[in-house]
């Protein structure tokens, strides 16, 4: 009796939550904030409790985003091929998560924008639906920029000024 007592104490439970990331754009100021994002694509990576504290991990570029490679601020260790999730034809992008916390990443290919955040479940959950804006018509200077836990950013490539003999 004793062995199957310290037997149920040793045993690890997956607790699985379907994450919905839902991509918005807005591509004017008062324009629809529902919009979906279409063609947008999520990351996701584990992380341990300290990495969801500090932000070490993070894209370093747009190019960096849209093919799921994060890396880590201080050592500039990389991750690449985090699960990616799927998009539906309400926009939504599922993904299932059996731990927690986690780094997430969605980009906007179309406009070329990205957005990192990390997102920690303490409690099992079902399914949880978190949003994401992306503000197409904010000037450079107004990236990055915060949405809800989510920071936004733009591909430093577009519109960069270029070298003279390019033109």
């Amino acid at each position: 009796m004793a062995a199957l007592v310290a037997l149920a104490g040793c045993t690890k439970y997956s607790v699985e939550c379907e994450l919905m990331v839902q991509p918005r754009v807005m591509v004017s100021q008062g324009s629809d904030p529902r919009t979906p994002a279409y063609m947008a694509r999520t990351y996701v990576w584990y992380i341990d409790k300290k990495e969801h504290l500090d932000h070490k991990w993070r894209p370093e570029s747009y190019a960096d985003a849209d093919a799921g490679i994060v890396r880590h601020r201080d050592t500039g260790e990389e991750w690449s091929y985090g699960l990616m999730g799927s998009q539906n034809s309400d926009g939504l992008i599922s993904i299932t998560l059996t731990s927690s916390p986690v780094l997430l990443v969605a980009t906007d290919p179309i406009n070329r924008l990205y957005a990192w955040r990390t997102f920690d479940f303490k409690v099992p959950l079902d399914r949880v639906i978190i949003p994401v804006t992306f503000r197409t018509y904010y000037t450079p200077e107004q990236f990055p920029y915060k949405d809800g836990e989510w920071m936004v950013y733009r591909d430093e490539s577009v519109n960069a000024p270029q070298e003279e003999g390019e033109r």
